[in-house]
């Protein structure tokens, strides 16, 4: 099938499923393959050869462009919410929940991701309560449902309601490209996002539990100690490291992460909003071990939003230098060949051989991920042999 075999590229797929949802005849559905992770396949007994799917996919790099009013340059704040017990329900400063809050106030819908426990799985959903909204804190390492939200959404914004969406680049890409237009009430937040990993891992994990709840940081330690898997099961606490050291050892990562045309400042979105890294650097009386945010403003419309909650937050403006981290400079380095032995264990050996084979950090591993890893990055040397790769 022409149309979608040019959609199908394991490297330049994202899965946002803006095709799926613009194809006028329905015939487009999102297929998990091997891994986990979902693509465009098409009935081709009921396409019509439109087109329709090619011309809104983010990933076709001739079509793609950034909406007209963007900053050519992102004005960059560190920002905590003033509210204790939000910064420490949130992933970093909680300023998802202040932005949330100022549009619940306008009658708005907020859609964000959230841990459904039926189906064991993280899935976009619109709300318009202040409960909803809260399932919606907090990171989750692993790729989302989007299902039918893009249309869910244009029916709201159709009827004039406020909207704030938050999600990865590549989904708020594919959103703007499905709508084909800017909404004055439509409020994009992407996060910085240093890829997605794979939903089938996750199930492999969860399946053994009966998890009311699942959290991929833990302030407990202080916020720069937060990373920890937590599966809640009733009122008991399981924590597994498995998944997230299989996830920053890139091995269990999108495809398409290890080619993302998103990771830079010239961002598709209103409002970008991170963990501030940095900020003990630039004024130390502002770090906070409960979390800080980076908040990069990318348009007159986030401008005006990000104005309306100055009596709900602190927050000093920065230089975007000190704010860049990897994931707004480079893509995720893809390790080919463990990658690959990695899921051909899993395949012929199963879960548990991977777990324990893969799961955990040898003491090589460790001194490359938490020593030599971020000198590079620091000195620009991974810049460097990312360029001569090339």
């Amino acid at each position: 099938m022409k149309h979608i075999d040019a959609l199908n590229n394991k490297y330049s797929c994202s899965g946002c499923t803006a095709c799926a949802q613009s194809c006028p005849k329905q015939c487009i559905t999102m297929s998990s393959d091997y891994e986990g992770f979902k693509y465009p396949i098409v009935d081709e007994t009921r396409c019509i050869q439109c087109g329709i799917c090619i011309k809104v996919c983010p990933w076709r790099k001739e079509k793609y462009q950034r909406p007209i009013n963007c900053f050519t340059e992102p004005i960059v704040y560190a920002a905590k919410c003033k509210d204790k017990n939000i910064r420490l329900n949130s992933t970093s400063g909680g300023i998802f929940t202040v932005l949330s809050d100022y549009i619940l106030q306008l009658q708005g819908g907020i859609c964000g991701a959230v841990y459904n426990t039926s189906t064991q799985k993280v899935e976009h959903t619109i709300t318009f309560t202040t409960e909803g909204r809260n399932k919606m804190r907090g990171s989750k390492y692993v790729q989302s449902e989007l299902s039918n939200t893009f249309q869910d959404i244009k029916t709201l914004l159709e009827q004039d309601k406020w909207l704030l969406f938050t999600g990865t680049p590549c989904q708020t890409a594919g959103l703007l490209s499905f709508l084909k237009k800017d909404y004055p009430k439509l409020v994009i937040v992407d996060i910085l996002c240093h890829s997605v990993p794979s939903p089938l891992i996750l199930h492999e994990i969860l399946k053994k539990y009966a998890p009311t709840n699942i959290s991929f940081r833990d302030k407990s330690l202080g916020w720069r100690k937060s990373y920890s898997f937590q599966i809640k099961e009733n009122n008991k606490i399981i924590h597994n490291n498995t998944f997230l050291n299989l996830f920053f050892k890139g091995l269990i990562n999108r495809p398409s992460c290890y080619n993302c045309i998103f990771t830079n400042t010239y961002r598709a979105s209103d409002l970008t909003i991170g963990d501030y890294w940095n900020i003990k650097a630039i004024d130390s009386k502002f770090e906070d071990p409960l979390g800080v945010s980076c908040i990069l403003i990318n348009s007159p419309k986030g401008k005006y939003i990000f104005e309306q909650i100055q009596n709900k937050i602190e927050n000093i403006r920065t230089d975007l230098k000190p704010a860049l981290q990897a994931c707004l400079q480079q893509h995720t380095t893809e390790p080919v060949q463990k990658r690959r032995k990695f899921w051909t264990d899993y395949q012929e050996k199963g879960f548990d051989y991977c777990n324990k084979n893969y799961g955990y950090y040898t003491p090589i591993e460790n001194i490359k991920a938490n020593i030599l890893a971020p000198i590079a990055r620091k000195t620009g040397i991974s810049k460097l042999l990312r360029v001569i790769k090339k």
